[in-house]
């Protein structure tokens, strides 16, 4: 994360910030969220005095632990799902019924607990 994200005088959000999950491309969800920690960090302002260097820390180690971390993961997931190895894997097995019929299974008991 950016130390420009966050300054004296600014908060940087959304996609602006950067922050788009790689897996999707959306950046609604890390942009509502980068707001629900900008007024959480500007909640913590006393005086007139700005963000000072402490709640700039607070707002971007919000940043790293909510939004970046997942987005970290969601790359990872990207490069593994792009991997032609392991997609050949999937077909393959899709190709068979006896796992076909259990990995229906198993995502309609899944929908079933949800």
């Amino acid at each position: 994360v950016s130390e420009n994200l966050a300054g004296k005088n600014h908060l940087v959000l959304g996609a602006a910030a950067g922050l788009v999950d790689p897996l999707t491309g959306e950046g609604i969800g890390h942009a509502f969220k980068s707001g629900v920690l900008a007024a959480q960090t500007l909640n913590r302002i006393s005086g007139n005095e700005g963000i000072s260097p402490e709640l700039q820390q607070y707002f971007l180690k919000k940043i790293r632990t909510e939004i970046m971390n997942k987005a970290v993961q969601s790359y990872r997931m990207q490069q593994l799902l792009s991997s032609r190895f392991l997609c050949g894997i999937v077909f393959f097995l899709l190709r068979r019924t006896a796992f076909r019929n259990l990995f229906f299974r198993l995502n309609h008991i899944r929908k079933k607990v949800s």
